[in-house]
């Protein structure tokens, strides 16, 4: 784990390449950056969650992370054949979902895994079925919806409610019909009902779409959801997806594209 104030980084236009971060961390040339976690403060009973594309996760408290050297220090010891894909805040108590590339998710507390030191490997979170890998982890909130997107522009908005808790280390629940139709997943966010979200191709492309209930209605885990984006039958792909966190006023509306309601299966 690294640390780097946000005004440190370059600022630029929509268009521009960007700026390596190993020219603003000390990476070592085999090493890139997996995940990035804004942080205010490092408060006492808030705790880092990791999670990994073999399906380990590791929650540590957050205050074993105050002291960064400038060459970084270890955060968790990752197996030669696994990766770390994503790093979330929790406060202790929240229930986890992790969501994987065929299509299953698992819904389990946090307290199913205890608090480690940094130089741990952590425990299976999620029991992988072949050639499947973890995708995306949320940590849940009341009333939340999980909004989840397959490599085609495929998407699904469902009920936290529809996926039962389990213990950590299952296999998991469906969570959408994988197909040749819809594609593999990318990724998912947590939904509210009313957000705008960002997917990117693998081409570079870069797409926002707003979803509210009236235009993505919710709908049970194992369906294959609705074609979000039409990619132009280019073979282009969605490489990954991302909240947008604050609405611009100046918006341009032509630019924010609606879904439509019909044909969910």
């Amino acid at each position: 784990v690294h640390k780097l104030k946000v005004y440190q980084l370059p600022q630029a236009g929509r268009a521009a390449k960007g700026s390596s971060l190993k020219n603003l961390l000390s990476l070592s040339s085999e090493e890139n950056v997996a995940a990035i976690l804004p942080i205010r403060s490092f408060e006492e009973d808030k705790f880092i969650l990791m999670a990994t594309k073999n399906g380990i996760v590791k929650k540590s408290p957050l205050t074993e992370y105050v002291n960064i050297r400038t060459g970084g220090i270890r955060a968790i010891n990752i197996d030669g054949d696994d990766e770390l894909i994503a790093v979330r805040l929790t406060n202790g108590e929240q229930d986890i979902f992790l969501a994987t590339r065929n299509g299953m998710g698992i819904r389990f507390n946090e307290a199913d895994a205890r608090p480690m030191g940094r130089v741990t490997r952590g425990v299976i979170g999620v029991r992988l079925g072949k050639d499947d890998h973890v995708v995306g982890v949320e940590v849940l909130k009341e009333g939340a919806m999980i909004l989840t997107i397959t490599d085609k522009g495929y998407g699904k908005r469902t009920s936290i409610e529809e996926y039962r808790e389990q213990k950590r280390g299952g296999k998991g629940l469906i969570n959408i019909k994988v197909t040749d139709r819809n594609g593999p997943v990318v990724g998912i966010i947590q939904s509210f009902g009313d957000d705008e979200f960002m997917m990117i191709t693998d081409i570079g492309k870069i797409i926002r779409i707003r979803v509210d209930l009236d235009s993505l209605r919710t709908i049970g885990r194992s369906t294959q959801g609705v074609q979000l984006q039409d990619l132009g039958g280019e073979g282009s792909k969605i490489l990954t997806i991302a909240p947008v966190l604050e609405r611009e006023a100046d918006s341009d509306e032509d630019e924010i594209q609606d879904i439509a309601s019909s044909d969910q299966t």
